[in-house]
């Protein structure tokens, strides 16, 4: 038996009723082929991948599948749905890898996400080394000082106009109120 059939026996087994420790294995195994041959691999390919994970994910625990997201983030053709699931986790540990670097999440992904998820998620986000205006002014309507404060190191982040402006009072009512706390001390 070739070591590609081997390992679909294998996955079946695990999908089907292993122990959480052979899902576990295969999904390692699965993910490691994918990485060791991501620059090779045809569309159809990884689209036979992001099935085969996205079936996986769904049983496996959250430390595997933030070692996925770590694995999967910098590598320009990860399966885009796997990708997508792992963006949309509500545990940032998951999360954080791919929305920080993967430039498989498009501007409409990163928008959706920064619309309903955490203050982490959207530090996560405004770590991009690029962030569409879009994308930026969801950030700034909804993230906290933290996330505005990373926006505004984020040399790749671009602003509207609006942005820039809804910056501009910002700062100007951050320091208002920091004046006001030091006069009342």
């Amino acid at each position: 038996m070739s070591v590609g059939q081997s390992l679909i026996v294998e996955l079946e087994e695990a999908i089907e009723g292993g122990s959480k420790e052979k899902r576990v294995d295969a999904f390692r195994r699965v993910t490691d082929l994918f990485v060791a041959d991501a620059d090779r691999l045809t569309d159809q390919q990884i689209e036979v991948f992001d099935d085969i994970l996205g079936h996986l994910i769904k049983r496996i625990e959250s430390k595997a599948l933030a070692e996925l997201s770590r694995r999967l983030g910098p590598i320009h053709n990860a399966p885009i749905e796997v990708v997508r699931r792992l963006a949309r986790d509500n545990n940032i540990s998951v999360a954080e890898p791919v929305l920080s670097t993967s430039l498989r999440l498009s501007d409409g992904d990163l928008i959706e996400i920064a619309s309903s998820k955490t203050q982490a998620h959207l530090m996560a986000i405004s770590a991009r080394p690029r962030l569409a205006a879009p994308v930026t002014d969801i950030l700034q309507q909804r993230g906290r000082q933290d996330v505005f404060h990373a926006l505004a190191g984020n040399s790749g982040a671009r602003f509207t106009a609006r942005g820039f402006r809804d910056a501009g009072a910002a700062g100007r009512r951050r320091r208002a109120a920091c004046g006001k706390n030091r006069a009342s001390a």
